[in-house]
């Protein structure tokens, strides 16, 4: 293994290593506010340096989940500008999670009824490039002007027949996400040996996998929809671990019971199992914690630790803001 590899595999370690452990939720879990929240992470976790600016008792949920996102992308800004002086082809993905990121939370601020402050609902990052105009895009008056400003951008042909009087904004999640997964894949598959894209190839096609099993299973407990309507949604499930035959039994499920029974009959129920599980999303986090754990302790491959670091931050972002809603 080369230095710039192992460099790679060693600083993806040390942001793995500052994770929160299981008592650290326990105990965030027993805040009873966000301001209580916000205080224990800035003094009983690696957040420090992330509330430093900040007073805990005027925080509110927006706010952390902004200043989480905030650390979110510091954490990746370094090992990014490492990955492309190495000329890794990877770090291309870091770029684009963040410019989709910011393209959804742009579009939210744009269809909100109530504005709130850009900054906080639009976070901009300036350790990691964007290739538009996030103010810009933030101030757009609907999702067709929005277009117009990421026409230049490889963007634009992925969302431009989306365009309508009231974009979903599911719909749109879906094509960026889809999007995203195919051209990591085409990437990974034209700069990583065969042996380590293919391991590449089964994280991408996880996190895709996971994506779209949480958000059926939302679409069919809570809003009971027919498999002709989730169809329209356009889920793209061509990088996956999952057979045609299975994402279709999921889709044509009747109701929760009829998903879950066929989610059982997959590799993901054999390896996470599903007895006792009431919620898919919680039982997704926990599967890709487990499996991504794993990874970074044992793979000898620096693009695997380093992806599977970033998911697993990403994850703890995810907990940590569903707690404080909670």
């Amino acid at each position: 293994m080369s230095f710039s590899e192992n460099a790679i595999m060693t600083r993806s370690r040390a942001i793995y290593a500052k994770r929160l452990t299981n008592q650290n939720y326990r105990e965030l879990l027993n805040c009873s506010s966000v301001s209580e929240a916000a205080d224990y992470l800035s003094t009983k976790t690696q957040y420090f340096d992330t509330f430093a600016s900040v007073t805990s008792a005027k925080i509110n949920r927006m706010m952390l989940e902004s200043l989480l996102r905030r650390d979110y992308v510091a954490q990746f800004s370094s090992l990014y500008k490492f990955s492309k002086i190495i000329g890794n082809e990877m770090c291309r993905y870091f770029v684009m999670i963040n410019e989709i990121s910011v393209i959804l939370s742009c579009l939210r601020y744009v269809m909100a009824p109530n504005k709130l402050d850009i900054f906080i609902s639009v976070p901009t990052f300036e350790d990691m490039s964007v290739g538009f105009d996030v103010l810009s895009l933030a101030n757009s008056e609907d999702f067709s002007e929005m277009l117009t400003k990421l026409r230049q951008t490889e963007y634009y042909d992925v969302l431009k027949s989306l365009d309508g009087e009231r974009p979903d904004v599911l719909k749109i999640e879906n094509a960026l996400y889809g999007y995203l997964d195919k051209r990591i894949c085409e990437i990974a598959k034209k700069s990583l040996s065969s042996g380590e894209y293919k391991q590449v190839f089964e994280i991408i096609a996880t996190d895709s996998d996971l994506r779209f099993i949480s958000k059926l299973f939302r679409l069919k407990k809570y809003y009971h929809l027919s498999p002709e309507q989730i169809r329209e949604y356009g889920f793209n499930v061509s990088e996956s671990l999952l057979t045609k035959k299975e994402t279709e039994r999921m889709i044509t499920a009747q109701d929760e019971d009829g998903f879950i029974k066929a989610l059982g009959s997959t590799a993901y129920a054999k390896d996470g199992g599903l007895q006792g599980v009431e919620d898919i999303t919680h039982w997704a986090r926990a599967y890709k914690h487990e499996k991504y754990s794993k990874k970074i302790m044992y793979s000898t491959c620096p693009n695997v630790v380093m992806m599977c670091s970033f998911f697993l931050k990403d994850n703890e972002v995810k907990n940590i803001t569903s707690i404080i809603e909670g």
